[in-house]
């Protein structure tokens, strides 16, 4: 079905999330709020979010931090970096335990990005990252630039990215309840939704900047 033009009813995505959460088991809060409405961001600066991303993941996996940046260099992308991320990179120190933390889930954020341009078909939240997004993305260490993402990523309806992060969005309180309350959420990890969470945030908000998001519930 075809939705790009469809109005986005808040009240009716939040009642569909409620309902998938519950069918799985899991518990809702049903006075947490409905999402706002936003501008969401161009599909140029969420290609160039996941080729950061990517590129910055390749750190966690010990990629020389002069090859990452030159690349990121050639590619016109180095304008693209947070604040946080331009840090961790162009610093001339080892990267700390939270530096490799950061960059491990980060790959949890492209994963997203990724369903949210077509680049994968579905988001399942009892899943993590799939084997098939190394060869999906560039690969660094062969030279690839960015045409694997530019030439493929076609972003979603405004209306469908809204739903998938209302969906988080109410997982996201599920999960992280389920953990004050020391109660099992089977494989499902807070860290795994709220870096999903995020991306889907950035993308449905072109106010939000990457590093200053709050993620409140």
């Amino acid at each position: 079905m075809n939705i790009k033009n469809e109005t986005i009813n808040p009240q009716e995505v939040k009642n569909r999330s409620e309902k998938i959460i519950l069918n799985v088991g899991g518990e809702i809060l049903d006075w947490l709020p409905t999402i706002e409405i936003a501008k969401p961001r161009e599909l140029k600066k969420i290609i160039n979010r996941a080729l950061v991303l990517n590129a910055m993941y390749q750190l966690h996996l010990n990629a020389p931090k002069d090859y990452i940046a030159h690349w990121l260099e050639q590619n016109s992308l180095d304008s693209d970096l947070s604040p946080n991320e331009a840090t961790i990179l162009y610093s001339s120190n080892e990267l700390t335990s939270d530096d490799h933390y950061e960059l491990y889930w980060s790959l949890e954020s492209l994963w997203a990005i990724s369903w949210a341009t077509n680049l994968i078909d579905d988001l399942p939240f009892n899943q993590q990252v799939g084997k098939e997004l190394a060869g999906l993305s560039p690969n660094l260490q062969i030279g690839d630039d960015d045409y694997k993402y530019t030439s493929t990523m076609k972003l979603r309806s405004t209306k469908s990215i809204y739903m998938m992060l209302d969906l988080y969005y109410r997982l996201h309180w599920w999960i992280n309840n389920n953990l004050k309350e020391n109660k099992s959420s089977s494989n499902i990890d807070l860290n795994m939704i709220v870096s999903r969470r995020k991306a889907l945030e950035w993308i449905h908000n072109s106010e939000l900047k990457w590093d200053e998001m709050a993620l409140s519930l």
